[in-house]
């Protein structure tokens, strides 16, 4: 990465400082794509510049995996040039990209669902009626915030699994093979089918029942988070569209109380704690794999201050506050954070100061990527490279420097104060775990016994009668018990214990036996609500009162 020579006077600015657009430049096969490229450039890329852009290119009748890759260059040739003189601020890049991924996915889907028919097969529920292949966009893509050279999270949907379930499958792997493989054009999108359930285990489709039983049994904390910006981006249009309304209805439905709880989820703060670490280990990993291959630098999405951390910041009291307050399930961030503001939950000022960080730093991410279209957040300390990005923002390297000090800083200062309680309870949680787990053991007898961890949580030590020890075995044998997170299986052990210093003492072995099972019972029907059972094990005075 250096900084060349200026270029002749009618050359593009953006030939400079990026090779894709170079590369891009040369492929252009005719005079109209060139005019098309000027047209773009001249104007703000509104969702209705591009879209009438890609009715023009589906007039040339070219083959589809071309036409959608000549069609994305011509926006990125346009976006790079337009972002480079400083004229498209970072709300019309994010909303070009998106648009260019949702007209790539539904045209790409809708030739899949189109050959389908041509080889006379149907999309069909278990009914034998026509249903839809809904394509769910996760992340960024579904906030309408894709960055330029961003993977596509995607999640595939139907209303049931119906009477051939691999016709969808056809469908969907149509579709990205036509958005992702590589070929002389490049691609259109890099696609990630991940974050379905059971991710690479699962299945690549998922119909609506299989998504509810998967949220109820097994959905955990980081996937509340991964589907808060979710929404359905694009469909295969098979099935009427009152009924293809219906089910986009369905899912979110689902979705909705998955993410956002009913009660001020207070104990989503420890969730998004303990997912900001995992992320900050990988983060640190790479970044010492760097400093070790003498590439020193700042990761601008992962690192300390970084866009995950502004995300992070919004999405706290989105999680926590959103299911009682839906203003605050607004998808976009610098938009979140201004009904925060609203909701005076953070004060203007911070609000003020993460919106310019924010800002910086997606611009910095586009100037990184621009240069060879790689889905890099890596921005490199040596002063010649961070010379070169700081000329693609119309900055000089020192007073590049000094702004990203002062928005890291700033995103720091209101991350580390968020979630402070929550490091102070993960730190308490770690004391009382080393003191001893508190859990019911059943002795030799036959007989329940709470003791060890048992003072950890509040309660006395105890020897429970074999009836009660038969249903505390039956709890930890049920199928939601076994298949419910180590985490929650923790918890429940512990809600076990509190109960014993909170239910009825005495020589009524009868009554000690039914509190105990109708306590069981509870538990086992909430074993997959993990964010209700943390709420009952942090907040004692919580699970009191249900007792």
């Amino acid at each position: 990465m250096h900084l060349p020579t200026d270029p002749p006077a009618s050359a593009f600015q953006a030939e400079r400082y990026s090779g894709f657009f170079r590369r891009a430049l040369t492929s252009l096969r005719d005079d109209e794509s060139m005019a098309q490229v000027a047209e773009l450039i001249a104007q703000p890329l509104t969702p209705e510049a591009i879209n009438a852009l890609w009715q023009r290119r589906l007039a040339r009748a070219e083959a589809p995996d071309a036409a959608l890759r000549r069609f994305r260059n011509l926006v990125m040739l346009a976006m790079i040039e337009r972002d480079v003189r400083q004229q498209a601020p970072v709300a019309e890049i994010c909303t070009a990209v998106t648009t260019v991924a949702e007209l790539a996915i539904t045209h790409a889907l809708r030739i899949g669902a189109q050959e389908l028919a041509a080889a006379g097969k149907r999309l069909l529920d278990d009914q034998g009626l026509p249903q839809d292949l809904m394509v769910v966009g996760m992340g960024k893509l579904g906030a309408a915030e894709l960055n330029v050279s961003s993977d596509v999270d995607l999640v595939f949907v139907v209303r049931d699994q119906g009477e051939q379930p691999q016709f969808a499958e056809r469908i969907a792997r149509r579709m990205v093979n036509l958005l992702s493989q590589q070929t002389e054009d490049g691609f259109v999108f890099r696609v990630d089918t991940r974050l379905r359930p059971y991710g690479d285990s699962g299945p690549l489709i998922t119909s609506l029942n299989m998504l509810e039983q998967y949220f109820y049994e097994q959905g955990r904390e980081w996937e509340r988070f991964a589907w808060f910006k979710a929404r359905v981006i694009a469909d295969t249009a098979l099935a009427p569209a009152e009924a293809g309304a219906a089910d986009e209805l369905s899912l979110m439905q689902l979705v909705t109380p998955f993410v956002f709880r009913r009660y001020l989820d207070y104990p989503a703060f420890s969730a998004l704690s303990r997912l900001h670490d995992m992320i900050r280990d990988e983060a640190r990993k790479n970044e010492s794999r760097r400093e070790r291959s003498d590439n020193a630098g700042f990761d601008v999405k992962l690192g300390r201050g970084g866009i995950r951390e502004i995300e992070f910041s919004a999405q706290l009291f989105q999680i926590v506050r959103g299911g009682q307050d839906p203003l605050l399930r607004e998808r976009s961030t610098p938009q979140a954070l201004q009904r925060l503001a609203q909701r005076r939950l953070l004060e203007p000022e911070k609000v003020d100061a993460l919106t310019r960080s924010w800002t910086l730093l997606r611009r910095i991410e586009h100037a990184l990527q621009y240069i060879e279209d790689q889905q890099t957040h890596w921005l490199p300390a040596a002063p010649e490279k961070r010379a070169v990005i700081a000329a693609m923002l119309g900055m000089d390297a020192a007073g590049f420097d000094q702004e990203l000090a002062q928005a890291r800083e700033a995103v720091i200062e209101v991350f580390d104060k968020l979630l402070a309680p929550a490091r102070r309870e993960a730190n308490r949680a770690a004391e009382l775990s080393a003191g001893g787990a508190a859990k019911v053991a059943i002795s030799e007898s036959g007989q329940a016994v709470v003791g060890d961890g048992a003072a950890a949580c509040g309660a006395a030590a105890a020897v429970l009668d074999e009836d009660c020890a038969r249903r505390i075995e039956a709890l930890r044998d049920s199928r939601r018990y076994r298949m419910a997170s180590a985490d929650t299986r923790d918890r429940i052990e512990r809600l076990v214990v509190k109960s014993v210093a909170l239910g009825p003492t005495g020589a009524d072995d009868s009554r000690v036996a039914t509190w105990i099972g109708r306590l069981c019972d509870f538990l086992e029907a909430t074993a997959g609500r993990p964010a209700y059972l943390t709420l009952l094990d942090e907040y004692p005075k919580a699970f009191e009162h249900l007792l």
